[in-house]
């Protein structure tokens, strides 16, 4: 199963562009945008006891504390959960795994070619356990950079996976990617290009 895939990891800062140019490729390839995140958010919510709208309200300011949140914004909040709640006791991988039954559910509903994108690919125990879970399909990273975006009070990095260890993954690189404009099809584009036949990237020119 997934065998004929290519898997994609966007790596970068906060408002670096992700979440952009990640739905535009997995539109391009009619593909769907995975997270993961998507099992902390649950927890989060449940532990925060807000429902569904609410915490899509409060998300949409994501970098302001809120009294909901115990004073914490919702992305400190969701580090707060993740880093000293979740994987301290279920493991690193805890939310790999879930990514992997995530993408499993929708794969074995779809028969043709199928590319997921996670647009918040951060942590190599993540990235890693999906690798290893769909050794034949193919997998890269891209990561993309950005003057003055940095990590900067973000517990993701930019993913240096050990080329020994995960020899099938391949790395490209998009400097100063600019979402705003008519620039994001090159970018799709290019990434697609590089991995994919071109067929697939006609409706881009």
């Amino acid at each position: 199963m997934l065998r004929s895939n290519t898997f994609f990891y966007l790596n970068g800062p906060p408002s670096v562009g992700k979440d952009e140019i990640g739905a535009q490729l997995a539109s391009t390839l009619n593909s769907q945008v995975f997270t993961f995140k998507r099992q902390l958010i649950k927890i989060a919510k449940t532990i925060a006891q807000v429902s569904d709208s609410r915490w899509e309200q409060l998300y949409l300011a994501k970098e302001n504390p809120s009294k909901r949140l115990f004073g914490m914004s919702p992305r400190q909040f969701l580090i707060q959960v993740s880093e000293t709640m979740v994987k301290p006791s279920l493991g690193a991988d805890y939310f790999g795994e879930a990514a992997r039954k995530h993408v499993l559910s929708v794969g074995s509903k779809i028969y043709r070619p199928f590319h997921p994108v996670f647009t918040d690919s951060g942590f190599e125990p993540e990235v890693g356990h999906v690798i290893r879970a769909f050794p034949a399909a193919r997998h890269v990273v891209v990561q993309l950079y950005c003057e003055g975006k940095t990590f900067k009070n973000d517990s993701r990095g930019y993913l240096d996976l050990d080329v020994e260890k995960y020899p099938e993954v391949m790395t490209l690189k998009l400097d100063n990617p600019r979402v705003e404009d008519e620039l994001l099809p090159s970018h799709i584009k290019h990434i697609v290009s590089s991995i994919l036949k071109p067929t697939l990237v006609g409706d881009l020119r």
